[in-house]
């Protein structure tokens, strides 16, 4: 029998970039609240680099482990970042059913899970974007998926399709709901679900129709605006956080089309 350290791999990516505003003129800091670092004079710089660990450690649990290692936080230059470290502890031998607990991808849209290695563009929408920061929080998932469509999952990703991965056909949680790295600070969970299947045509073509939906209630941080300076303020617990999503993919065979709204 393997040791659980054998079972373990080791991979990752590096995504780098060039940036310059063509069109600017130079009164304001042009803000880009999903990327910080399109900016004026931003220049070269490393967009992504991922570091992989992942595997089996038993016939039941998966983990993975993903840090950044030129990350921009909201302050500061770039540094190393957690983005997902979660273990799934699966009831079943086939893993058709299966708990995620730690922080990892909420369940929400398609764009948001498709892996940045795998994504044509190098940024997501901002619509989609914006309804979970950085994609990811602490929280805990459930999956479910026959095998034969893990399997479909999987090759929808190994074929050069440009899948999402595997969320499960039917996924649900709880998760805190405040962005990526965050503490909960208002003692509210956020609510996610989503339903998605992908069909497979008699020629062969790849369908994938999706709906989904989150509430919570959100705690912004403040700062102090305008001349005199006031801070804003909000309930004591948040502001109401939710949406509702549906979207279609039609896979690249070799033409395709990826719509969410």
């Amino acid at each position: 029998a393997q040791k659980w350290y054998e079972r373990l791999s080791i991979r990752g990516y590096v995504q780098m970039r060039y940036t310059s505003l063509i069109d600017y003129d130079g009164e304001a800091e042009w803000f880009h609240p999903a990327d910080r670092s399109v900016r004026d004079g931003a220049g070269l710089f490393i967009r992504r680099a991922r570091l992989i660990l992942s595997g089996d450690i038993s016939d039941h649990v998966y983990i993975y482990i993903q840090p950044d290692f030129n990350a921009l936080p909201a302050d500061g230059d770039f540094s190393v970042q957690l983005r997902d470290a979660y273990a799934d502890v699966s009831f079943d031998k086939a893993k058709e059913y299966r708990v995620r607990f730690g922080q990892s991808k909420v369940p929400f849209g398609w764009v948001n899970l498709q892996s940045s290695q795998n994504r044509i563009p190098l940024e997501r929408p901002e619509a989609f974007n914006y309804a979970v920061e950085g994609e990811r929080d602490d929280g805990i998932f459930f999956y479910w998926a026959p095998a034969e469509i893990r399997e479909r999952f999987k090759y929808l990703v190994r074929s050069g399709l440009k899948g999402s991965g595997d969320y499960g056909v039917v996924g649900f949680g709880i998760y805190n709901g405040q962005g990526l790295n965050r503490l909960d600070v208002n003692n509210n969970f956020h609510l996610v679900g989503r339903l998605t299947y992908p069909f497979q045509l008699e020629g062969g073509q790849f369908i994938e129709p999706g709906i989904q939906g989150y509430i919570g209630r959100f705690e912004p941080r403040l700062a102090a605006i305008g001349d005199p300076p006031m801070t804003p303020t909000v309930e004591n617990d948040g502001v109401i956080d939710r949406r509702l999503a549906v979207s279609t993919v039609i896979y690249p065979q070799p033409f395709g089309l990826e719509t969410e709204w």
